[in-house]
């Protein structure tokens, strides 16, 4: 095995864990990203990482922001789950991320196709969870689930794969990597139909709302190609569409089957019935909107979590953090996604990066340290990191 296959190998690896954070049953029982942790190591002696930090100062001052304004609302009686998630989120994203970023470009690997690769390995290991009952227990066997899915009522008809974040990270996680691969151009290899349909497979049988980033950035990528709208989008389209009921021959559950074709059929019901009265999900949702009820509540926030109550609820990610944090908190957040993003040259892709952000963080709070989100810093700050390394390498031979 030749050295660029061997990084390529171990890359995998990271990433995967790094955006999935599987807890398996062999290691200990914790999340496998612990054991990427010493990676923060090379902070001590790899002077790429620690310029990469320093270029960073903007986002990771932000960051320290919102857990000091977190500190604050702790002390001032708040429980403890939004500052325990604003320190998870910082180290996971603004150290650990650093470090991958640096070392994939190290190893000149071409981050695109490790991250497709990833899109793909996930998106097989779901697909064979389906259609293989016996593999599917394997793999839940190794397994810690750490979402009660027969608590929430959604045993053995979500859940599908190799991930801790079924219900929310994992399907936007396929959805940003659809939508990357995307922006790469791959939408014009030969292949890219079916990797589509993989895809949107696992996207559809977890959280179903990774396929609302994936239809976007096509949509967005025809915008910005429109002579590719005939050639790609079409066949696309029609191609996914079948992909469903020749997946469903294979699917012996029908339960998994209607909770995967419910998406469209919200959709239909949307925007061809303009009815949400008798649709349960978009329904929920427009029950979901609670504001804070003083002027002072708006401001600073009540200091309160929303999801997961019993009376007043919301699992809307912007709700939840106005009506903890107030206008304060949920602009502080709003300013890292900035931060963020005005480190993107390429205008299709800083239009999607705002549009993943607002999709995730409406599905569900962005900043609780969630693989969507580590994938999501991960990108922009390789890609930042990589036109930096490229331009220094441009001035050098302009010199010579």
């Amino acid at each position: 095995m030749n050295n660029s296959l061997k990084y390529f190998f171990v890359m995998t690896v990271i990433i995967y864990v790094y955006i999935h954070n599987p807890f398996i049953t062999f290691l200990g029982g914790i999340g496998s990203i612990a054991y990427l942790f010493p990676l923060t190591l090379l902070y001590l002696r790899d002077k790429d990482v620690r310029k990469l930090f320093s270029k960073n100062r903007d986002v990771i001052a932000c960051s320290c922001g919102i857990i000091v304004y977190c500190a604050i609302k702790m002390g001032l009686g708040s429980d403890f789950g939004n500052f325990r998630q604003a320190l998870y989120h910082f180290i996971t994203t603004d150290i650990l991320a650093i470090p991958i970023a640096v070392l994939i470009y190290r190893w000149t690997l071409k981050f695109d196709k490790v991250l497709v690769f990833n899109g793909f390995l996930a998106a097989i290991i779901t697909v064979f969870c389906l259609i293989s009952p016996s593999f599917n227990q394997i793999i839940k066997s190794i397994l810690i689930e750490t979402v009660d899915l027969w608590e929430k009522g959604q045993e053995g008809i979500r859940g599908f794969g190799l991930s801790n974040e079924f219900l929310y990270g994992y399907g936007l996680s396929l959805g940003i990597i659809v939508s990357y691969a995307i922006y790469n151009n791959y939408i014009k290899k030969w292949w890219f139909i079916i990797y589509l349909m993989l895809c949107s497979l696992a996207i559809l049988v977890n959280a179903r709302t990774g396929m609302v980033i994936v239809i976007l950035s096509v949509l967005l990528y025809f915008v910005f190609s429109p002579r590719s709208v005939l050639n790609y989008g079409l066949w696309g389209m029609i191609l996914v569409i079948i992909a469903i009921p020749i997946f469903s021959f294979f699917i012996k559950n029908d339960s998994v089957i209607e909770f995967a074709s419910d998406f469209f059929f919200v959709f239909q019901r949307l925007f061809v019935d303009g009815d949400v009265s008798d649709n349960g999900t978009l329904f929920d949702f427009t029950k979901m909107f609670v504001f804070p009820s003083n002027l002072m509540d708006w401001i600073f926030g009540t200091g309160n979590n929303l999801f997961g109550n019993e009376g007043e609820h919301s699992d809307i990610g912007f709700i939840n953090q106005l009506y903890y944090g107030g206008i304060l908190y949920l602009s502080l957040l709003i300013l890292l996604i900035y931060l963020l993003t005005k480190r993107i040259h390429n205008k299709y892709w800083k239009i999607m990066c705002w549009l993943i952000f607002l999709v995730s963080n409406f599905k569900g709070n962005l900043f609780m340290g969630c693989g969507n989100m580590r994938l999501f810093y991960l990108i922009i700050i390789y890609d930042y990191w990589a036109r930096i390394k490229s331009e220094n390498e441009y001035l050098l031979l302009k010199q010579k």
